[in-house]
């Protein structure tokens, strides 16, 4: 017997497999597709801090030829450390709020499939009973 798959439209057996394959590879990637966006995201801000502390450490020898006087000097230094400290601070927090937001994310995603199997249960108070020693009862 003669296996002819040229006029199946579906593409044969082994098709079909690679189609399951293929569709868990694609869910895997949009898994962690947040988690690489925070990462490029971090190298961007590296990236970004590295450029302008090198523009910083270019600047400063010209900037320190126009001062004229020791406390200029310590004037300019001081700028320098301050403007760094405060880069690396911003650049540290952009970063982590990066990351920040992925993990909220996700943990908000992991919260709302566990909070699919649990159960509200709603108590209601019992009514009170009256003063009336009659029963009711349905016609």
């Amino acid at each position: 017997m003669r296996m002819d798959n040229s006029g199946d439209p579906s593409g044969g057996p082994i098709q079909g497999m690679l189609n399951t394959a293929y569709s868990g590879l694609a869910a895997a990637g949009k898994a962690i597709e947040p988690w690489l966006r925070a990462a490029a995201r971090g190298n961007i801000e590296a990236f970004t801090l590295m450029n302008r502390r090198a523009q910083a450490y270019m600047e400063l020898p010209m900037r320190l030829s126009q001062c004229r006087s020791p406390q200029d000097l310590a004037n300019e230094q001081m700028r320098f450390w301050q403007t760094m400290a405060r880069q690396y601070t911003e650049s540290s927090q952009r970063v982590l709020g990066a990351w920040f937001e992925t993990v909220q994310k996700s943990a908000g995603k992991a919260k709302s499939s566990s909070a699919e199997h649990e159960r509200d249960y709603i108590t209601f108070p019992e009514p009170e009973e009256t003063g009336s020693s009659a029963e009711r009862r349905a016609a």
